[in-house]
């Protein structure tokens, strides 16, 4: 995998995506878990008033296995046409975007990416 900055519960980590011409890197944090558990994922922003997909965060396991995130009903996210989205999409008008995760025991991937429109804004990424 790639480089990862290792993430722990309860801790509030901060980035922000850069971009080199088309390039737009990602970044990536580490997390693992002894028991079977279930984590709520924060992403927080500053938030303005475009209703930009911004940035895209994909929770992996060890094997490379996409997770898909259920948000505060229990429901999977999906697009426009109900397609189950397997990334948490972060939207810039939303200052704060949850989704939980059951977590079986092993390491975990925590990737953020650019969205549709790319923004360098600093975000802050935490895990309870």
């Amino acid at each position: 995998p790639q480089t990862a900055n290792e993430l722990t519960k309860g801790q509030k980590i901060s980035g922000s995506l850069m971009q080199s011409g088309l390039t737009v890197d990602t970044d990536v944090f580490s997390y693992h878990v002894d028991t079977l558990t279930v984590v709520t994922l924060t992403f927080e922003h500053n938030a303005n008033s475009l209703n930009r997909h911004a940035w895209s965060v994909e929770v992996t396991n060890a094997d490379g296995n996409i997770l898909s995130p259920i948000d505060s009903k229990g429901q999977p996210f999906v697009d426009a046409n109900g397609a189950v989205l397997p990334y948490l999409p972060v939207y810039s008008d939303q200052a704060i975007t949850q989704a939980t995760y059951t977590l079986a025991p092993g390491d975990y991937y925590f990737r953020v990416r650019s969205g549709l429109y790319f923004t360098s804004d600093t975000y802050t990424l935490s895990v309870e």
